[in-house]
């Protein structure tokens, strides 16, 4: 795979960038958020929309970007739309569709045209069950743009699109345990693609994303960008441009570890050069899939598989099997290996020769009172990770080809970072619900402490008030545990970021995706 900072030919881009928007002159529009600063540019500003394909749901944003030769691009969003957007539906991943498990969830509305219906959906239908609602948006942003632009005429042709999925897709392909072959789940893709492109839009890219050498290091420019102008085109933050931080990420399906190093790159170190506006850096970039929020917390449901107790060790007592039901299961590995005796979900081998079999929601669900305990739960926790980041499909190297992965082997690639590292995502979310959200000077053994506050009162009626009891013993034991990654020597954990400020979404990997490519253009 090729380094990230050198993937598209220069004059590729600007061809790329010539088909999909004429020249349509400079645009003062205000916008719900903007990238401030950077040099001048001749390029003309380009209009795309991207479909975050996530393990939890899908979003779209719609942006606006002018181009730079070499310097920072200016990157307008224009307006991002998910289930909180009126005629929005939520979907559990198109990764669902795939298997023809596809879901939606209404509040009120009628189905999408052309949508069957809201369970047991089949892959031939995501385009109206999903991408549709998300389009018809995509069209009253483009009607707003043109209300607020005498003389743009902004048409669908002019509007790239392109769909990126993370990791609910990964885990489905063969090469990580998955029961899809590649070519599959590529005409899964080449099927959305033509849909939208049947609409008129300008299709660009639709695939999976690699975790490590894309995902990973468009969330770190983004954050690095937006907090800390580490580019200095962003003066949103700070005039100054700072030093980069590292960033640890908790998603749904996965988990990211990302941080500034002095070593040259390598594909297989997972060190990746990252140069936009004149300042250049390499990072270490590793995300391990199966590790997010939705999905550990599964896997520590699921141990012991048909004889498991849904995790009630790690729930407060006000926890019953309805306010944590999960929206969708989980798969063991492998298949031919899985009983109703095994006592945890992964056996200690390396064979990826049979697909995993899938464990449906009723058998995560709680079987047994529920009684916070933090030991109990720690051990679980600690037990599944330990598993899980040994998996083959969580080897270093970009496309998990190079060792065995640990948690001592992070531990000691972390031990190169340059910079203290910030949390995000399911490292925010139970830090904020247990009211200790440090942006600096994050104290493990503070946040321990209301956490164990939190669990040991009435925890409300609502299944992600309830989870923040597992994903928080999932955060502190991963973090600051007896192997936690951050003990006395080595770089800090220096507090927690949240994804919005002001009420609108400014951590997003589109956006950092989009910094990174719009910046090679020269």
């Amino acid at each position: 795979m090729t380094p990230v900072s050198l993937e598209r030919p220069i004059l590729a881009g600007i061809a790329s960038l010539r088909r999909v928007a004429p020249t349509l002159g400079w645009l003062l529009v205000a916008a719900v958020v903007s990238s401030c600063g950077g040099g001048s540019s001749s390029l003309p500003p380009i209009y795309t929309a991207i479909f975050d394909a996530g393990s939890g749901g899908t979003r779209l944003t719609f942006y606006r970007v002018t181009p730079s030769q070499g310097g920072y691009p200016v990157v307008h969003n224009l307006g991002s739309f998910d289930q909180d957007a009126d005629g929005v539906v939520d979907d559990d991943g198109i990764n669902d569709f795939l298997n023809d498990r596809g879901s939606i969830k209404l509040s009120g509305e009628e189905l999408p045209q052309g949508c069957p219906g809201s369970t047991a959906l089949a892959a031939t239908v995501v385009g109206p069950c999903v991408l549709q609602p998300l389009l018809t948006q995509l069209d009253s942003a483009i009607a707003a743009e043109n209300a607020r632009t005498a003389g743009l005429n902004l048409q669908r042709s002019q509007v790239r699109v392109e769909l990126f999925a993370t990791a609910g897709m990964r885990t489905e392909d063969s090469i990580n345990g998955g029961a899809h072959a590649s070519a599959a789940i590529a005409a899964f893709y080449a099927s959305m693609r033509a849909y939208v492109s049947q609409q008129g839009f300008a299709a660009g890219d639709f695939r999976t994303i690699n975790g490590n050498s894309e995902e990973g290091v468009w969330t770190w420019i983004n954050l690095n960008d937006y907090y800390y102008n580490a580019f200095d085109g962003n003066s949103t933050k700070t005039r100054t441009p700072q030093t980069p931080e590292g960033k640890g990420e908790v998603g749904g399906s996965s988990l990211q570890i990302v941080f500034p190093v002095q070593g040259q790159p390598s594909e297989a170190n997972n060190i990746y050069a990252v140069s936009i506006n004149g300042k250049s850096f390499r990072v270490f970039s590793k995300t391990y899939l199966g590790l997010g929020a939705d999905d550990t917390r599964k896997y520590v449901k699921a141990m012991g598989y048909q004889a498991n107790d849904g995790g009630a060790s790690c729930y407060a007592t006000t926890a019953t099997a309805a306010n944590t039901r999960e929206g969708s299961g989980i798969q063991l590995y492998p298949a031919n290996q899985v009983s109703a005796a095994q006592a945890y979900p992964f056996p200690s081998n390396s064979v990826l020769s049979a697909p995993w079999t899938s464990v449906n929601p009723a058998a995560l669900q709680l079987r047994d009172p529920s009684t916070f305990d933090y030991g109990r739960c720690a051990d679980k926790y600690n037990t599944i990770v330990s598993q899980v980041m040994a998996l083959p499909r969580n080897r270093d190297g970009s496309d998990h080809n190079g060792p065995p992965s640990s948690v001592q082997s992070l531990k000691s690639h972390l031990q190169a970072s340059i910079a203290p590292l910030v949390g995000i995502n399911g490292f925010y979310f139970p830090a904020a619900d247990v009211a200790y959200a440090p942006v600096t000077g994050f104290d493990g053994a503070q946040f321990k402490s209301r956490l164990l506050t939190y669990c040991a009162g009435a925890v409300a009626n609502r299944r992600m008030a309830q989870n923040i009891c597992p994903d928080g013993v999932f955060m502190h034991e991963f973090l600051f545990g007896p192997q936690g990654l951050f003990g006395a020597t080595g770089p800090a954990f220096a507090g927690v970021h949240s994804t919005k400020d002001n009420g609108q979404t400014v951590l997003t990997w589109t956006r950092g995706y989009l910094l990174w490519r719009y910046s090679q253009a020269g």
